[in-house]
């Protein structure tokens, strides 16, 4: 494991304290072959931020913002510009 992630591979338990805490629109974006961060880490964010939503991209890595560049701009575009 890489010096850069083993300090933050337990951060999830930590967040998950206070997600509960936030308050804001929260959109959660997740590509469903992420080999890096399994899905279920998307489901408990999901689970435990209060309003949020998940967008799963299928044929989709780590990167959705590159791997569905378009598509994920507009996502977020029109998460940004709702009233």
């Amino acid at each position: 494991m890489s010096r850069v992630w083993r300090p933050t591979r337990n951060s999830s338990r930590i967040s998950a304290r206070v997600w509960g805490e936030i308050k804001a629109q929260t959109l959660i974006v997740w590509g469903r072959n992420d080999r890096f961060v399994p899905m279920d880490a998307g489901l408990r964010l999901l689970s435990g931020i209060a309003g949020s939503e998940l967008h799963i991209y299928r044929d989709c890595g780590h990167w959705a913002q590159w791997e569905h560049a378009d598509a994920f701009n507009q996502l977020v575009l029109n998460f940004l510009t709702r009233p």
